[in-house]
């Protein structure tokens, strides 16, 4: 349709609407290059790019492939907070992990799979972290068992540890 439109515009350019039937379609396999883009990167596991290409045809045009768009952009926002708890476990990583998630979560507030993957992800990364700090402080005292510095050194990942879980 694309090339009928452009020899129909060269033929005579004021016909009719052909120069904005020329510039939807363009604009529509725009939107499909930026797609099948998000596509590729989800089957290839790189998720900050699927994600960003997809939240991008989102802001373009909301209508665009709407349904299978949300459903794509959800499972991109689970599956890269699942890669990023996959990584080296650090509060931050868990911040950032938290953010996709509220972000799922949000497109819908009320699908309990993600709210319970959010609360498992939240706890083992929260897990990993006291004993990882507990690991620490005992290390420290067993370098040095009756140093004040070890000690303090102990101190300060035990209150690091008692952090992660304030109320607990």
């Amino acid at each position: 349709a694309l090339i009928l439109f452009r020899e129909i515009e060269v033929w005579d350019p004021r016909y009719r609407d052909v120069g904005l039937q020329i510039e939807q379609l363009e604009a529509y396999f725009e939107l499909e290059d930026v797609f099948e883009r998000a596509e590729a990167a989800a089957v290839a596991e790189d998720w900050q790019v699927a994600i960003e290409q997809y939240e991008a045809l989102r802001d373009e045009d909301p209508t665009f492939r709407a349904d299978e768009l949300e459903d794509r952009l959800f499972q991109a926002y689970l599956s890269y907070a699942q890669y990023i708890l996959n990584q080296e476990e650090t509060m931050e990583q868990l911040e950032v992990a938290e953010d996709y998630f509220a972000k799922a979560l949000a497109m819908r507030p009320q699908d309990p799979s993600t709210v319970e993957l959010r609360r498992q992800a939240r706890r083992a990364v929260e897990d990993a972290l006291i004993e990882k700090y507990l690991r620490a402080a005992e290390q420290a005292l067993l370098n040095q068992a009756d140093s004040l510095d070890a000690l303090s050194e102990a101190n300060e990942f035990y209150f690091k540890a008692s952090q992660v879980r304030p109320n607990d």
